[in-house]
């Protein structure tokens, strides 16, 4: 279990934050706001080359995911895109700050940057997609999600043989859906690496193993009825 946590934690911000930049972002289409942009590599303290730049297919279309950081502070980079960006375009929620303006050929600049404290770099994560995307079609890779439920969105990161799905409308409590999802993954042969699903730890999100093929797989469920799958084939 100790060498799954660190790999967790950096799959939480790989995989999660460009789901965020889909389902939390505050375009609005509007007259004004139709031709104002800005560019990446124009924003105070950017770093020169990327950490990262990977396909990724949501709902999909191709697009490419491109992780970066800046050593301006999250004030100076707000101040920064507030002066470029007209105000429907920019989203502060806690140590995050959601841009979303237009690119070329009808597409859209969505990006998410997450504050990680004083003294420490911004994380940028940067995708270009269509203003609108396909309805979600849940990958058979993923195992089904729970009876009431909604896909809302998928994406695949094909340089890493990993899938995720994000739903909504599930019935039941996150603690008993997690409960029923642990039951059916193991008796398809998963091993939970926690134990989270025991009624003792109410737990709502676990992480399970499998040896063939060698995979990871992270299940996460809220109170809300919302949930997201992580499966990563370990080759």
């Amino acid at each position: 279990m100790k060498k799954i946590l660190p790999l967790l934690a950096l799959l939480t911000l790989t995989i999660s934050s460009p789901a965020e930049v889909f389902t939390l972002w505050p375009w609005k289409r509007t007259e004004a706001g139709s031709g104002v942009r800005t560019e990446l590599a124009a924003l105070p303290g950017i770093a020169e080359k990327p950490l990262l730049r990977e396909p990724v297919v949501v709902n999909g279309i191709r697009m490419e995911l491109e992780v970066t950081r800046s050593t301006a502070g999250m004030t100076e980079l707000l101040e920064f895109l507030s002066a470029r960006l007209h105000p429907e375009n920019l989203e502060t929620r806690g140590n995050t700050l959601r841009v979303t303006f237009p690119a070329d050929a009808g597409w859209l600049e969505r990006w998410l940057l997450i504050d990680a404290g004083a003294g420490e770099p911004v994380t940028i994560f940067r995708l270009r997609s269509p203003e609108e995307l396909p309805r979600a079609t849940w990958p058979e890779q993923l195992p089904p999600f729970p009876p009431g439920a909604t896909p809302l969105q998928t994406i695949q990161f094909p340089n890493r043989n990993g899938w995720y799905g994000a739903f909504t409308g599930a019935n039941g409590s996150p603690e008993q859906l997690l409960r029923e999802t642990s039951a059916k993954l193991t008796a398809a042969g998963w091993q939970a690496a926690a134990g989270e699903a025991d009624y003792r730890v109410r737990g709502t999100g676990e992480i399970f193993l499998r040896e063939r093929p060698r995979s990871l797989l992270w299940v996460v469920f809220d109170a809300a009825g919302n949930g997201s799958f992580f499966l990563r084939d370990r080759k």
